[in-house]
């Protein structure tokens, strides 16, 4: 345990390229506790001698995934330096039959599981993400801490009127994995509904389903910051027929939003819901179907239900709470 003073500790926060809104949630939180912290964007091996000089300086290195900026910090600090690594889905994940995840490749395997060993502490996202990092990157079960993304309800209002859009569907860069191919499926099913796909267009790994887009469904692009609290707050139903979720975020903040839930019944979405929204079991668009006909029956007290379910059991005090204690244990 350092004997340094509770906030004088400093930390070094280093992300791959791309700050994504959970790692500036993160950060913030992080700063504001550990004034003295840095943050460090690795964009590749070049930067190995600036997070070198960056490592030595701090107490302790928080990464988010555990990817090559987690392990050059642990090649370059020959682990003199705790590291708090969280374990975000992809780094843990192993789906063979759509080539997603760290664990489908035998060297990266290998490389992952060195890399989580070295960590002080691993904080994973989810339970069904705790459970991936056992499982494939070999993790001790008494290192991984389960500390569940948190929200500020305050950021994501539940407004009252009408929501002209009936579903939104939130999508990333692995379509597949996001289950866009079922979306464009059941959409092909209800011609009747109005679609949205928030994100990028599909790849060649949907190249087929793209030349023949039924016409009541759209891919918006990305869209972030008001543009997409908008969005979510004028659709009545969240559709996410995902073949993995480490948690599910985009969920998250359409049940905020007064979004109902439909999706599948994979990965750490299920926690999400609890009992609230739609589970669907079986990856067919018929099932989508039916599930997405229910939740389009849903009244306002099942749109304040979902709020209040993320509201109280994923609250960003909470999570700020758990945050914090764990890289304390790990000072």
């Amino acid at each position: 345990m350092s004997s340094r003073p509770a906030t004088d500790s400093r930390i070094l926060f280093v992300y791959d390229r791309v700050l994504s809104s959970f790692m500036a949630r993160d950060w913030d939180i992080i700063s504001r506790t550990w004034p003295r912290s840095s943050l460090f964007r690795w964009r590749g091996w070049h930067d190995a001698p600036r997070l070198g000089h960056e490592a030595a300086r701090s107490d302790l290195i928080f990464c988010w995934f555990g990817a090559a900026h987690a392990i050059a910090s642990v090649f370059l600090t020959f682990g003199r330096q705790p590291l708090v690594v969280v374990a975000g889905g992809w780094d843990v994940a192993r789906l063979p039959d759509i080539h997603y995840g760290t664990h489908t490749s035998w060297w990266r395997h290998h490389v992952s599981r060195f890399l989580f060993a070295q960590a002080a502490r691993v904080l994973a996202v989810s339970e069904f993400t705790r459970g991936e990092a056992i499982r494939h990157a070999q993790v001790a079960p008494e290192k991984v801490a389960t500390v569940f993304h948190g929200f500020d309800p305050a950021e994501w209002p539940f407004p009252a009127g009408p929501r002209p859009l009936d579903v939104v569907t939130v999508s990333g860069t692995h379509s597949l994995v996001k289950g866009i191919d079922l979306v464009i499926d059941t959409a092909a099913r209800m011609p009747d509904l109005r679609f949205e796909v928030v994100g990028p267009s599909p790849g060649d790994e949907l190249k087929s389903y793209m030349e023949s887009l039924p016409v009541n469904l759209t891919f918006t692009g990305r869209l972030s910051g008001e543009a997409y609290r908008v969005k979510l707050q004028s659709a009545k139903v969240c559709f996410q027929p995902s073949r993995q979720e480490s948690f599910g975020c985009a969920v998250a903040e359409a049940m905020l939003s007064g979004c109902v839930p439909v999706v599948s019944n994979r990965g750490a979405l299920g926690e999400v819901l609890g009992a609230d929204g739609v589970l669907v079991d079986r990856m067919l668009p018929q099932e989508f179907e039916r599930g997405l006909r229910r939740a389009l029956a849903s009244g306002d007290a099942e749109r304040a239900r979902v709020r209040t379910r993320i509201v109280s059991h994923f609250h960003i005090e909470t999570f700020t709470s758990r945050l914090l204690g764990s890289i304390r244990e790990a000072l």
